[in-house]
């Protein structure tokens, strides 16, 4: 007798068969998806292919033309690609940029129109820093300086990416005078970039005058942050290496007027030794061969050099800037050689520093110790660099001294 099929179990495995290949779509669907979300950013073309459909596939398309850098009916098809992607996902800030890029760049251009979509897209998201790209050029379009600041603001707030992409643009903009007293409240308010952007500043820009003239306009960096002590004093570096002579003597002034003095002086005290001030303070120098060093004093607030080099080795101990006016000047100096080779030499030098050129305009002799020519600053000698130089003669020696004092004048 044959058994009697059962209803219910074909039913059963109908159903089962029906739910996985629902299934089966479903999860091949989300594949597609995934896979599109994972290719977005790496293949235009590949992301499209696999799924066309999907918002950021259409995006990734429309950024590639783009990304090719040609007009006209490239810009044409990038933009048919951002209104499907913006079909597919309405709140899309990066579609509306691309959009907006479309006719602002494009051969025919509509900038109002352009400027209603990406204000939509700034609104949609503060995030996207090709939406902020674009509303930083047309702030710099209608010349609206406290709009692009604004801008930049929120964009360099995003992250070190960012920062990557902005710092270049805004370092070109700080050569704009008109920037500083818009720049002044980033300065003041101690914005969460402002450290980044300067040490960025300090060691890329053509122009760090600029920027010291905002930060003088500004009142100086935040005083409660040490971080800044540093930078202060790599501006003052950078604006001394690219001959920005006058910006650097009016900048070290700004951070305290009471060290105006040491702008002219060789005194050995703690101020004139502050290793956060220089170049325009004393600056020890170590080489293999020579070396330089400066401890504190029995008197108060002074300050001693010590020097040595090896025997048959020369070489600067110490440096620091001068800014002397011209005319003639005495030097003298208290030292003590404590040990020295035959033919041993221990040179001060003055040098004078132009933009192009630097020429030594006088010598001394610290180990005969018999008295010291006039210095005579000639007009074209807009900076002076002093030197201490040291060799270390013939035998087993070598020389070591120390300098408790040295003080250059106006002759009188």
């Amino acid at each position: 007798m044959s058994a009697k099929k059962n209803p219910f179990n074909a039913m059963k495995f109908a159903s089962i068969t029906a739910y996985c290949m629902l299934a089966a779509t479903l999860a091949f669907a989300a594949g597609k998806d995934a896979l599109g979300n994972i290719t977005a950013d790496l293949n235009a073309a590949m992301t499209y292919s696999v799924s066309p459909g999907h918002p950021e596939a259409t995006l990734a398309k429309a950024q590639s033309l783009i990304n090719s850098g040609k007009k006209g009916a490239d810009l044409n098809e990038a933009a048919r690609f951002a209104k499907a992607s913006l079909r597919a996902q309405a709140i899309n800030p990066a579609a509306l940029n691309v959009l907006g890029y479309t006719l602002s760049e494009g051969k025919i251009t509509n900038i109002a129109r352009a400027r209603k979509i990406e204000t939509l897209a700034y609104r949609t998201s503060r995030r996207d820093i090709n939406v902020i790209r674009w509303m930083i050029a047309d702030g710099e379009r209608r010349g609206d300086l406290p709009a692009i600041l604004r801008y930049y603001d929120n964009g360099m707030r995003l992250g070190p990416e960012a920062q990557e992409i902005l710092f270049p643009r805004l370092t070109l903009a700080m050569g704009i005078t008109d920037f500083h007293p818009m720049f002044r409240p980033y300065i003041k308010n101690n914005a969460p970039w402002l450290a980044s952007f300067l040490g960025y500043n300090v060691y890329n820009s053509k122009t760090p005058d600029k920027v010291a003239e905002a930060i003088m306009m500004a009142g100086g960096l935040p005083k409660n942050d040490e971080k800044y002590r540093g930078l202060e004093g790599s501006l003052l570096n950078t604006l001394v290496a690219q001959s920005f002579h006058n910006t650097a003597q009016r900048y070290y002034i700004s951070l305290d007027k009471t060290k105006a003095v040491n702008l002219s002086s060789l005194a050995l005290t703690q101020d004139n030794v502050n290793p956060l001030r220089a170049p325009i303070t004393w600056q020890p120098v170590n080489t293999a061969a020579a070396g330089g060093d400066f401890s504190a004093s029995p008197i108060k607030g002074k300050m001693t050099l010590q020097g040595f080099v090896l025997p048959s080795g020369n070489g600067n101990i110490a440096t620091k800037l001068l800014y002397l006016t011209p005319g003639s000047y005495t030097f003298k100096a208290s030292r003590e050689i404590r040990l020295t080779g035959e033919n041993a030499l221990v040179t001060v030098k003055l040098n004078c520093l132009s933009v192009n050129n630097t020429q030594t305009i006088w010598n001394g002799d610290l180990l005969s110790n018999k008295g010291y020519e006039p210095i005579s600053v000639p007009a074209n000698c807009p900076a002076q660099s002093f030197v201490i130089w040291l060799s270390g003669g013939d035998g087993q020696n070598g020389t070591e001294l120390s300098i408790s004092e040295m003080a250059i004048t106006p002759a009188k």
